[in-house]
């Protein structure tokens, strides 16, 4: 009797790590193909691979698609691929990659927050969940008070990844008999899976050390030539009666007098570095994702502007619309900002200035936008050359020059240009913060500009941005607590660019679609 209870206690322990390898490998991995299926029909999904094959074959070169699973994507039958033959590791790669999946808050190799029950966010609790049960391997036992714990969770989220029908199936392998035969095969195809993401790691690793080293090279350029560019991050701040207060930790002043003018820089260096968590994470993440995802061509990266938040009632913020595209905006700027002390410091012939509004509300929120009548904007001010466009950053203007009144004219300068539009269009006096990224892309399709512009209104732009660019290296670096990011697209451009391509289809006698080429 002394041997008898830790053996019965061992085989129920051993049960209770099989049964969960079992619903995880089985049901969980159902609950991926259920959630895959759903964003790609099974009927097209021959069409949606042959049109990401460069970006998957991209990961069959990182060695994390294998030959066998290349094999399942690329039958000789093209049209016989089924998500069916798919495995779990699979499964995995192309919900990340081919599904327009934006990643949680806290990454998808992390346990989410316990408020986020996105789908994303379930698809990352099921590897989380693996990976945790497999901490058990080496004993192949979970006792009773743990595997209550693992089976509530991991039930909860299959059931939000696949919805009610999963609850019985879920219920009834709790309760179902399981042999030892059945018991090593689940913990096997468990193993296997851990294996598999395991060898992915080692891949992303040796990308990773290839990554910093092509950094390292080009950061070494970019010295040897004198071209760095600079990328301004300050804090957002308010102006009040004239005199500039605090906000988020860090005081900016733009007047000469009373006041003093403090200012964070961060080369652009600092984002081309990754997050020690994340080798996918820096610049260089944020620009593949926008040409993989989107499919763009990224043409030219500059830096340095500065952007004004504010506050308007709704006719005040059509008005800043009207007075933005009509070209009075800019006018307004050039005449307070651009003085001719200014000029000279820049030493630029046919320099402007250029406006660009954005409401700063996603489309999501614009009931509560209607109902308190208040909208929050971004007043974007940038450096222009009439022969070359918006100016290349290499010079990088020092902000500063503009907090200087004009000898000739002591009305002018940015504390005034802040007053004057605050006056005419603001409910509030504007926060103002500095330092911009410009990317200039090429969309070779319509399909892909409409796919941009729909991701820029609905604000998932911003979001990506926030996730590859605010790390938390950058913001140790950068010096900043407080620091967002938001995208913008100019309306004008966006619109150009659609009449560009229908002025081709109207050509070749078609008309302009979602699919147009």
């Amino acid at each position: 009797m002394a041997t008898a209870a830790p053996t019965t206690s061992s085989t129920k322990e051993t049960t209770n790590y099989a049964r969960l390898c079992r619903m995880l490998v089985d049901i969980g991995t159902q609950a991926l193909r259920d959630t895959f299926d759903a964003i790609h029909a099974p009927a097209s999904l021959h069409t949606v691979l042959a049109a990401n094959k460069s970006k998957l074959q991209s990961l069959k070169t990182k060695r994390i698609i294998n030959p066998t699973q290349w094999g399942q994507l690329f039958p000789a039958i093209a049209t016989s691929v089924s998500s069916r033959s798919f495995d779990t590791t699979l499964l995995m790669v192309l919900l990340r990659n081919l599904c327009g999946l934006t990643a949680p808050l806290t990454g998808w190799d992390t346990l989410p927050d316990v408020t986020d029950l996105s789908r994303e966010a379930d698809i990352a609790r099921v590897k989380y969940f693996r990976n945790t049960v497999y901490g058990h391997a080496e004993k192949a036992s979970v006792d009773d008070t743990e595997f209550n714990d693992y089976w509530r969770d991991i039930r909860d989220t299959l059931v939000r990844l696949g919805g009610v029908t999963y609850e019985a199936a879920i219920d009834d392998l709790r309760n179902e008999c399981m042999d030892p035969e059945a018991e090593g095969h689940y913990m096997e195809l468990l193993s296997q899976w851990e294996k598999d993401e395991g060898n992915i790691k080692e891949e992303l690793g040796e990308m990773k050390k290839l990554q910093e080293k092509v950094v390292q090279v080009q950061e070494e350029i970019l010295q040897t030539q004198g071209k760095m560019l600079h990328a301004l991050i300050a804090s957002k701040e308010i102006v009040d009666q004239g005199d500039l207060k605090v906000k988020h930790e860090i005081k900016l002043n733009i007047d000469t007098q009373k006041r003093t003018f403090k200012r964070q820089f961060a080369q652009a260096q600092i984002f081309l570095k990754h997050n020690t968590r994340s080798p996918t994470e820096g610049l260089a993440g944020f620009l593949n994702h926008l040409e993989n995802d989107f499919r763009l061509n990224i043409k030219e990266l500059k830096f340095d502007c500065f952007e004004i938040g504010v506050t308007c009632s709704k006719p005040n913020f059509e008005s800043l619309l009207r007075d933005d595209r009509n070209g009075k905006l800019n006018k307004l700027a050039e005449r307070f900002l651009l003085t001719n002390e200014v000029k000279k410091k820049l030493n630029l012939e046919g320099i402007g200035m250029r406006t660009v509004v954005k409401e700063e509300e996603s489309v999501t929120s614009s009931r509560r936008v209607a109902k308190s009548g208040v909208i929050k904007a971004v007043l974007r001010l940038e450096i222009i050359t009439q022969n070359h466009g918006t100016c290349n950053r290499q010079f990088a203007p020092d902000i500063n020059i503009f907090k200087k009144r004009d000898s000739f004219s002591p009305s002018n300068g940015l504390g005034d240009f802040l007053k004057r539009v605050a006056r005419d269009y603001f409910l509030e006096t504007p926060v103002f913060g500095f330092g911009c990224l410009e990317i200039r892309i090429e969309c070779p399709s319509l399909e892909i500009l409409e796919k941009l512009w729909k991701n820029y209104r609905s604000g998932r732009l911003d979001k990506i941005g926030k996730r590859y660019l605010l790390t938390d290296e950058v913001k140790n670096e950068a010096q900043l607590k407080t620091v967002n990011i938001t995208t913008m697209i100019k309306d004008d451009e966006y619109n150009s660019c659609r009449k560009s391509f229908s002025e081709v289809v109207e050509q070749l006698g078609g008309s302009v679609g979602p699919g147009t080429k």
